[in-house]
């Protein structure tokens, strides 16, 4: 006899789609009939599958350890009744274990002082994931994130070095391979020096030219930002007065002329008083 309740509904952990080794846990899930003392009848591909039957536990559990594609469908009984079947719910088990891609943002070298953002890559059609992460070192030691991205806070050249991720998920953790390595090169950040020419003193009328050179900054194409303190001693005509197109602006008030050197690209700054 059908006992007259929701219909069942099969969920899955982890996903619909694991690979052969992982740990699945079936839940039949009956709805309106939580407070019933329910026995638990699994099917696969339409046939009773062992243990066909869950006394008082909605959850079924079993390793995949075949490559398949099998339906799974549950039902409750009680005293000789039961209720619906549940819709079935494919399980796919695949044979080769996967493998992330490991990334950095920003690619290539990295400065002290910065911050490089590294990104464990799964296949989404794959599910969720746990990322662990490896660093070559005497002592290795792991870190894990919920999410695919791990901050990596450069202090000092020891920061460099290579890098691992892999993925897990499930109880016990199933592992996927590692990625391929990726090293982090890490520089000391370059030091900015000012000069003033021609002189740190000079008369009302001068022209002052302020250079920016990167001390060890290589040929890499800098962008240079200017600030200035102390903007009390710079009238509203001042900023028309500076020669470098990108640093000027026409009419300019006290702040505005302060925010339009601070966005000067450009290395040298000419200033007129």
């Amino acid at each position: 006899m059908c006992i007259n309740t929701g219909k069942p509904v099969v969920k899955v952990k982890p996903d619909q789609r694991v690979f052969r080794g992982e740990t699945v846990t079936l839940t039949c899930d009956i709805q309106g009939g939580r407070n019933i003392q329910w026995r638990y009848s699994w099917f696969r591909d339409g046939d009773t599958v062992y243990p066909y039957t869950t006394p008082t536990s909605a959850e079924f559990s079993f390793t995949a350890d075949r490559v398949s594609v099998s339906k799974y469908r549950c039902r409750g009984e009680r005293s000789g009744s039961h209720t619906d079947f549940s819709d079935a719910v494919t399980l796919t088990v695949s044979d080769l274990k996967p493998k992330p891609e490991l990334t950095s943002d920003p690619a290539g070298a990295a400065l002290t002082g910065n911050t490089v953002t590294l990104t464990c890559r799964m296949d989404p059609s794959t599910g969720n994931w746990d990322s662990y992460w490896y660093k070559h070192t005497l002592n290795p030691e792991t870190e894990k994130t919920e999410t695919n991205s791990y901050s990596l806070k450069i202090d000092s050249v020891s920061d460099g070095g290579q890098y691992w991720c892999r993925a897990g998920r499930g109880k016990p953790v199933y592992y996927t391979q590692y990625s391929d390595a990726l090293w982090v090169n890490v520089t000391v950040s370059p030091k900015a020096v000012l000069t003033v020419r021609p002189d740190e003193r000079v008369f009302r009328g001068e022209t002052v030219t302020l250079r920016c050179d990167i001390k060890w900054g290589g040929d890499t194409g800098w962008t240079y930002r200017w600030e200035i303190e102390g903007t009390n001693n710079w009238d509203r005509n001042s900023a028309n007065r500076c020669t470098e197109q990108d640093c000027c602006t026409s009419g300019a008030d006290k702040q505005t002329h302060r925010n339009a050197v601070s966005l000067c690209s450009t290395q040298e700054l000419n200033i007129s008083k």
